[in-house]
């Protein structure tokens, strides 16, 4: 959805009207009252992040301390990460007038029956921010051992997330400091062609973090 949205010409993307008709209104900037894309991605966020709060609630059942790092930090990456990318689409534009305002609901203990469900409270975009830099940083210090881990949330998604949660509040110098992070670690090296980037069955030297897809199943596998 960001990407259809930042969309500024016919020349930067395409969508298929037939199989998806719904994204075209983000794509048009002509978002319907009716559109189901809307509901249904705050649905699934949601659903997500009271299973990711679940997890969380419940980590100290994990005995293995190395399985343990590992589940908190990919839950605690895949949290912010969902509200990161909420705020944005929901809220007003991070800026020093804008943190004060309303955003989205912060939602952190887990819901495991219907009768705990309640109308939720708002929270304001300095929240939302400062609640997502806290968990990054957090994920950050359980997963930089495991370095790359292989195609879960790493340390190195965290470092790339804080830089563009840096460039979202327009604090160059900090975002500058997360990607030289990634860039100096030596973990990643561009293509030898922008070509060999896309269209791989394998995470390429460039991807930080990619959703694992397969020709039978596009939604991703993981």
């Amino acid at each position: 959805i960001p990407t259809l949205l930042a969309r500024r010409n016919n020349l930067e993307i395409s969508w298929d009207d037939v199989n998806g008709p719904a994204y075209s209104n983000f794509m048009d900037k002509d978002i319907l009252a009716t559109n189901d894309r809307v509901s249904a991605n705050w649905r699934r966020a949601y659903e997500v992040i009271n299973v990711l709060n679940n997890i969380l609630f419940n980590i100290d059942n994990v005995t293995n301390a190395t399985a343990k790092s590992k589940i908190q930090g990919e839950a605690l990456a895949m949290r912010s990460i969902l509200y990161f990318e909420m705020v944005r689409l929901w809220g007003e534009q991070y800026s020093d007038i804008t943190l004060t305002t309303e955003a989205i609901p912060l939602k952190t203990k887990p819901i495991t029956e219907v009768k705990q469900i309640a109308t939720p409270v708002l929270a304001t975009i300095q929240d939302i921010y400062t609640f997502v830099e806290q968990d990054l940083t957090t994920a950050s210090t359980l997963l930089e051992g495991l370095g790359k881990n292989d195609v879960n949330l790493s340390y190195y998604t965290c470092q790339a997330y804080l830089m563009r949660i840096s460039l979202q509040k327009r604090d160059f110098t900090t975002a500058e400091e997360f990607a030289n992070t990634i860039i100096n670690s030596n973990e990643f090296q561009l293509a030898d062609t922008p070509v060999e980037a896309f269209n791989n069955t394998t995470n390429s030297s460039e991807d930080i973090f990619a959703i694992q897809q397969t020709t039978a199943f596009s939604a991703g596998d993981r």
